[in-house]
């Protein structure tokens, strides 16, 4: 259908073209030469049309929002919370399969391409997952070394899709009052808190 409708604008353009000098010029060169095939205007108009038509469109909707618009339609629930987590600039905890946790901002979402499905993180906050209540302990806070830093993207850590258990968008806020209600509940001073 696409090739048809190419061909039909193409056919028209040469039939315009052809009103004019220069082109008028270009298609008797053509002819006497080599290239004496039925239709060949058309047809070298078409190409051009065929070639040029995808450049414009990929340079005017640009790789990443082509990215965006194919993770919203994608099946893959990680795939779609990075994109949406990098696209609002918010926080994300990544629970890897050894139970050590990440929390920080999504530098580079996963690739479509199913050998690049990797995940960036800017790394904010790490532990790990308590065995036995599953509870999140803080180990390192990486926040007050890279505000001391230049270079923040330094830090970054490549994780694997497949390594992945579970993964989520993290507010700090919102994480600190579920502890503060457990820890009152529980009289359990020592629930984790996050700055």
């Amino acid at each position: 259908m696409v090739g048809f409708i190419i061909f039909v604008v193409a056919r028209g353009a040469a039939f315009w073209l052809h009103q004019f000098k220069y082109p008028a010029e270009a298609e008797q060169w053509i002819t006497t030469g080599s290239l004496n095939f039925p239709f060949i205007g058309s047809t070298i108009i078409a190409v051009c049309i065929a070639v040029s038509v995808p450049i414009a469109g990929n340079l005017i909707v640009g790789p990443q929002n082509a990215k965006n618009r194919l993770i919203a339609r994608h099946d893959n629930g990680f795939i779609r919370l990075f994109g949406r987590a990098w696209k609002d600039n918010r926080m994300v905890s990544v629970t890897l399969s050894n139970r050590k946790v990440y929390i920080g901002y999504v530098l580079t979402t996963p690739n479509l391409n199913p050998r690049q499905q990797f995940v960036g993180l800017l790394p904010i906050v790490s532990g790990y997952r308590d065995k036995d209540t599953l509870r999140l302990v803080p180990v390192i806070d990486y926040a007050k070394v890279i505000s001391d830093s230049l270079t923040p993207t330094d830090f970054e850590i490549t994780i694997c899709i497949d390594s992945i258990d579970s993964a989520n968008l993290f507010d700090p806020k919102a994480y600190n009052r579920f502890a503060d209600m457990a820890s009152s509940e529980s009289n359990n001073p020592t629930t984790p808190r996050l700055a």
